[in-house]
Parts: C-alpha cells; structure tokens; sequence
C-alpha cells in the first residue's frame, strides 16, 4: 500500500531528475530531502520504516521529534544493541525532546552491572541532537563529573532538564574539571530527583536569572547549595520541595529565609508539625502566591490564619487541616479567587463545616482520607461509620459549579449511589469503594435515572466489583459521552467484561486497566473493538510478558507509539 502510493506520488508530480544517462532514478537514489516530503503524506510510517536502513531514518525523520531509549539490562544483551545503535547515530531526525533511562541495575552495586557501561553511548545520543534538544530527562544512573559536564555542556538550546536518582561515582580517568558557568542560556525549568550534592552544586553555576521552575525530591537536603542556588535565580516563580527521607530525626524546617529573594506564585513543600513557625514566616513573605501546597504535616491555627489573611490571590490550595480547626478554617471563604482545593485528611466535622459555606467558585475539591470515627474516642472498633447522606446533598448543593470530585474514601454502597447522584453535572469522578460492599448491593444503590450525567468525561475506579457486568451496565448508561477510563483492582477482568466495556462507552479515547492477569486475549479485545481508541494502558501482564510479532504488527497498524515495560504496555499516538 505504501509503495503504490509512493509510486503513484512520483508519476503524478512527475518528478524526474537528469542524470549521465538521462534515466530517472530508483526511488533509493532520491535525495533525503525529497523522500521526506513523499514520506510526509503518508498516513503511517512502521510498513515503509522496515524497508532498509534509509527509509527507517526518514520515516523516523519525518514528524517525531521525542526519542526514549533505555539502557537496561535487556537492551544491553541484545544483540542488536550496536545496530539500534548506529540508527540512533546516523538518523536525521531534529529530536527536541530525549529521555535516556540508564537501568535501575547500575545502582546497585558492582555485582549486577554488566562488562561494558552505556554512559560513552548515552553522552554520544546526546552530542548527536545537542543542537535540537529542547527537554531532556536522565534517569537511573550513576557516572563521574568529567561525564555529568559533557552532557550538561552538549545541551545549549535546552529548555527544561530532569534528574532522577542519579548518582556520582569516583573519575574513572583524569580529566581536567574548570569552573566555567554553564552554557545553559535558555534553560527555564530544572527538576531533580535524588540527586548527589556535587552535582546539585553544579547548578549554582547557571548564567544569573535563568531559571522559572525548580522542583527538587530529595533524601537530605543540602540548604546552603539551595540558598547560593535561589540567591543566583531570583526570576524563579514556582518551587517545590519534596522531603522522601523516612528517618523523622533528621528532618529539618526550612530557613524562614530561604525565599528571601524569590516571588513566588507556586510553593510546594512538606510540612512537618515543628515546621509551623518557620512556615508561617516564610509564606507571610509570598503573598503573590497562586498555588500552595503544604503536604505531610497538618496545618495549624497560625499558619491557617496566614493562609486566609494574606495569601488572598490563592487559586488552587492543598493541605491538611485538624478537626480542631474547623472554626478558623471557615476563613477559606476569604480567598475569593479559590479554585482548587485539595484536603489531604477530612473529618466529618470539616465537611460539613465546607458544606455551609458559599463555595461558587471551587471547581475541583479533592478528598483524600475522609474520616467519619471520633478519633479521640477509646474504642477496639475501628470501623468507620458511612458519610451520612444530608452531609453529601448539602455538600453538592454548596458547589454549583464544581467539575472535578476526588472522594477517596470506603464508600459504602448507599454512599456511593448518594454521590453519583447529588454530583451528577460534574465532568471527571474518582472514587474508592468500600472493600467489605457487594455488587449486588450496589446495583441497588445505583439508579440510573437519578446519576444519569451525559456531562462526566472522565471516571476512575478503585474497586474489584466494578467489573460485575450489572454494574458496568449501569455506567454505561449513566455516563453515555464517557472518554476517559481509568480502573484499578486487585482481581483479573475476564474478556467478556472488557467487551462490554469497549462496546458500551462509544466515545471513549482513553482506557486504562491495572488488574490482576492479563493475557494476549485481552490485547485482540482491543484489536476487535479499537473504535476511538488514541490511548491504551494494560497494566497487568506476567513478569516475563513479551509482545508477539505478530500483535505488535497488528497494533502498530492502530497506534504510533507501543511502549513495554515489565508488567505493562503501554499504546498511543505521537500528538
């Protein structure tokens, strides 16, 4: 099909180049330029990609501009690891976009790492599209300073850098290591996930001002390089600091100083409980904020009374607030432009303290951990009593406008078909069921005149009896222009369930399933049924799980992009 195209292309425009002998030249001939626009009409590019090794390079050339590699383990053994890798080299393509994933086996000692290290390779990929590269993301690694310098040094046009759990090792050979600031003009966003000091201490050697956005996780935090860091990038807007360090000992407040020289419109950072005063401090400083989140640690009465009283520009706000605080936290009704809220612990109490307060502008309302019990109370029960249902009606009618509902809570079944049905004109819905509630009795709870909500486009599920095919029935009917799905359980879905599925919601675009025991059986579901399918996540296949030839031709001719990993597949396109 794609040559008859070709063919048909080249007759058509009559393209003909003059040679010695006056003939037109075999398609191969064709200058790279030329098969790249040819190439460009066509509807998919994996048929003519196999071809031979230069219309691999052009199809590849033609519109992707993302590259993924990773060197694992399995990549490293193969033997066509030279070959994919002299494609890599030789390619056209313009990449804006590289993400190199080392493998989680060079962290963990020299017993697993293999004879002959990808860092050489992973430093020449980078080289190769340094002109190009826009967003780059290194993962899982470790290599010495002289390497660590290359590949900053190769990224001149760079936009955005991500780190992630890499590592330092000692110089293999010695080189000399100058100071000189980095070439790294354009860069505007820098992430770094369980980076090694030395390398965090590279950063302070940005051009001034340079950077927008910097979110940091870390295990122990160096504060005196992140001070030289905020005092060098003044022009810094939105910050997080994540704390991931499970020794409570050694963690540490922030200095109250440490944004002196920022002005922030978005601060993420942990909360410890002997945080409060120096939290209070720093956020009284940043009172341009526009996006707050205070995790871990519950928010007390100061540092609420600083939230309400001078952080009035706030549209999206996450934290944890104690029953205790319900009185001052009806002060919420300051923030007037208040889109967003996220609480990460909810009482009873807080809810229906929400529910009598005037909440027109909340679009999203995330709760995380709703708590029904008394916690003070001396009891060996610790069941949690339902949410009652005047508290959910008065909760919807509160807010007129809402979009977005994340309930993550054991719903009972009665609590369930309450909320399904007193939110019915919200768009996206997350739920967590109750893991001791049936399906029988939630096909009762649930009537479908009462939820029916052709306006919810997203829906995710945390429960096993989601897939009983009464209720998916139901959903089916309920949610009529559904595009997203999300379902997360613990048991396996059988194939006729999957049809149902993929029969009944006529829109959907975009599924996801993390079950327990998926087969090949599941993958032709999805073949038969593809229908408006751009994105597919399985999540659920064996350890030693590997995709045919077979269905990985038969997928390709649906979707560009087919990702595995070790117990999932992941399928969708380009844009």
């Amino acid at each position: 099909m794609c040559f008859t195209f070709i063919i048909f292309f080249l007759h058509k425009v009559k393209v003909y180049i003059e040679v010695r002998n006056m003939e037109m030249l075999k398609i191969n001939q064709l200058p790279v330029e030329i098969l790249m626009k040819i190439f460009s009409y066509l509807p998919k590019y994996d048929d003519v990609s196999l071809v031979n090794r230069l219309f691999y390079s052009v199809a590849c050339s033609v519109n992707d501009s993302n590259v993924w590699v990773s060197f694992d383990s399995i990549f490293l053994k193969n033997g066509n690891y030279r070959s994919v890798m002299n494609s890599i080299e030789n390619s056209q393509r313009k990449i804006s976009n590289l993400s190199i994933n080392i493998g989680l086996n060079f962290l963990h000692g020299p017993e697993t790492l293999l004879r002959r290290s990808p860092i050489p390779d992973a430093v020449k990929i980078v080289k190769k599209f340094s002109e190009t590269i826009k967003q780059f993301h290194l993962q899982n690694c470790s290599l010495d300073m002289f390497d660590f310098l290359q590949i900053l040094s190769s990224l001149p046009n760079a936009e955005s850098l991500q780190f992630s759990n890499v590592l330092k090792k000692e110089q293999s050979q010695p080189h000399q290591l100058g100071n000189e600031q980095l070439n790294l003009h354009r860069l505007k966003t820098l992430s770094l996930e369980h980076l090694s000091d030395d390398f965090l201490d590279v950063f302070n050697r940005l051009p001034a001002d340079v950077l927008k956005e910097l979110r940091i996780v870390y295990w122990d935090l160096n504060v005196n390089l992140l001070a030289g860091l905020f005092e060098q990038q003044t022009k810094i807007t939105e910050v997080a600091l994540l704390d991931q360090c499970d020794d409570w000992e050694i963690k540490n407040a922030l200095p109250d100083h440490i944004f002196d020289h920022l002005k922030l419109k978005s601060l993420e950072i942990y909360l410890w409980n002997e945080d409060s005063s120096s939290c209070t401090t720093i956020l009284s400083k940043q009172t341009e904020l526009t996006s707050l989140r205070l995790r871990e640690g519950e928010t007390d009465g100061s540092v609420l009374n600083v939230i309400t009283n001078q952080l009035i520009k706030l549209e999206e706000l996450e934290i944890q607030v104690d029953s205790a605080l319900v009185v001052p936290f009806k002060k919420i009704s300051n923030l007037k432009k208040l889109k967003s809220l996220t609480l990460q612990s909810c009482s009873l109490k807080l809810m229906e303290t929400i529910a009598g307060l005037d909440n027109s502008r909340i679009t999203t309302l995330k709760m995380k951990d709703i708590i029904t019990r008394n916690m003070d109370a001396v009891d060996d029960d610790y069941e949690y009593p339902p949410v009652p249902i005047n508290v959910i009606v008065a909760l919807a009618n509160s807010l007129p406008n809402l979009k977005v509902l994340e309930f993550c809570h054991d719903c009972e079944c009665e609590t369930i078909g309450a909320i399904m049905q007193n939110f019915n004109f919200i768009d996206v819905l997350e739920m967590k069921f109750d893991i001791d509630a049936n399906a029988n009795s939630l096909t009762r709870a649930i009537v479908v005149d009462l939820c029916f909500n052709p306006k919810l486009t997203e829906l995710i599920v945390n429960d096993a009896f989601i897939f009983d095919e009464s209720i998916l029935t139901k959903l089916i009917a309920m949610y009529p222009n559904l595009k997203e799905l999300l379902l997360c359980s613990s048991t396996s879905i059988t194939t006729t369930q999957l049809k149902i599925i993929l029969n009944g919601f006529k829109h959907m675009e975009s599924l996801a399933l993390y079950v327990e025991k998926l087969t090949t059986e599941h993958l032709d579901c999805i073949l038969d049924h593809k229908n408006n399918l751009k994105l597919v996540t399985l999540s659920g296949f064996g350890f030693n799980f590997k995709l045919s030839v077979e269905h990985k031709q038969k997928l390709s001719s649906i979707f560009d992009v087919i990702q595995e990993t070790y117990f999932a597949l992941h399928m969708g396109y380009k844009d």
